[in-house]
C-alpha cells in the first residue's frame, strides 16, 4: 500500500516537518490506498529523499502537498511543496534527465539519482515541475497491481 510507505516516511521526519514548522496535507482520492507491487523500502527511501529535499528547499513555513489517486491503469503519487522551485538551470537538469533516464542533477546529489532508480526499477515514471517561486510538484505513476499478480 503506497499510503502505508507515504506515512511511513511522515513519521520518519516528522521531528524535521515539525522544527521546521512545515504543513503536511496528506489526501489519497475516495480512501485510495495505492495498491502496488513493489518494495517498501526502496520505496520509503525514495519518498524521504524527495520529501527531505522539500524541507531543505522549501524551507521554514512551507507547505507540503501529497495526494494519491488511481486511473484506469495506474496509480499516481503527487508530492508537491510551495516552495522557490527551481532555477532555470535547475529545471533543464532535471528535463534532461527525465528524457534520457540518467540523473545528473549536482545541485541534489545522489538523493535523485536513488529516486530514479527506484521508479526505474518499480516499471513507473516521474515527472516534474517547476512552479518558478511557486514551488515544485514530483509527480510519480505506478502501474495498478493486477489481479493476476496478486
Amino acid at each position: 500500500l503506497l499510503a502505508a510507505v507515504i506515512q511511513d516516511a511522515l513519521d520518519y521526519l516528522w521531528p524535521q516537518f515539525e522544527a521546521h514548522q512545515i504543513e503536511v496535507d496528506f489526501d489519497t482520492d475516495n480512501n485510495e490506498l495505492g495498491e502496488i507491487l513493489g518494495d517498501a523500502k526502496l520505496l520509503l527511501r525514495a519518498f524521504s529523499n524527495i520529501l527531505d529535499n522539500s524541507i531543505k528547499y522549501a524551507g521554514r513555513n512551507a507547505k507540503i502537498t501529497i495526494a494519491i489517486s488511481r486511473s484506469d491503469t495506474e496509480v499516481i503519487l503527487k508530492i508537491a511543496d510551495n516552495g522557490p522551485g527551481f532555477n532555470s538551470v535547475q529545471c533543464k537538469v532535471l528535463t534532461d534527465y527525465e528524457n534520457s533516464s540518467s540523473l545528473a542533477y549536482s545541485s541534489y546529489g545522489l538523493g535523485l539519482e536513488l529516486v530514479n532508480t527506484v521508479v526505474r526499477s518499480h516499471h513507473a515514471t516521474l515527472h516534474s515541475e517547476s512552479l518558478a517561486g511557486q514551488g515544485v510538484i514530483f509527480i510519480f505513476k505506478f502501474p495498478i497491481l493486477d489481479a493476476t499478480q496478486e
